[in-house]
């Protein structure tokens, strides 16, 4: 599975997709695909923003409360927030929900 090719925007919603289980354990989360028999860890950054996907925060919010929380340059964030979705989605733990278009 791959992030679709559209552009994810900041209207963007991520959820863990049906099925995978996740368990904090040491500030870490760890992800278990039950289908694959596969599993997935994050560290203490990435444990956050599954958290945040679980809360249904749109991908604009997320990053904007990852500035606030962690110290780190906003060009970084995207490029390292990028990598993790589609790390994620190359594995199947996500779906990624696109918003409708408004043109009319």
């Amino acid at each position: 599975m791959t992030i679709p090719t559209l552009e994810p925007t900041s209207r963007t919603l991520v959820r863990p997709r049906a099925g995978i289980l996740a368990r904090e354990i040491g500030g870490e989360m760890v992800l278990l695909d039950v289908e694959e028999a596969t599993y997935y860890g994050l560290n203490e950054v990435g444990t956050r923003v599954w958290s945040l996907f679980v809360e249904g925060a749109t991908l604009s919010e997320i990053e904007e409360r990852l500035l606030v929380e962690f110290e780190v340059s906003r060009e970084i964030l995207e490029a390292d927030l990028g990598g993790l979705l589609r790390d994620l989605a190359e594995h199947g733990l996500i779906d990624v929900i696109l918003p409708h278009s408004s043109a009319g």
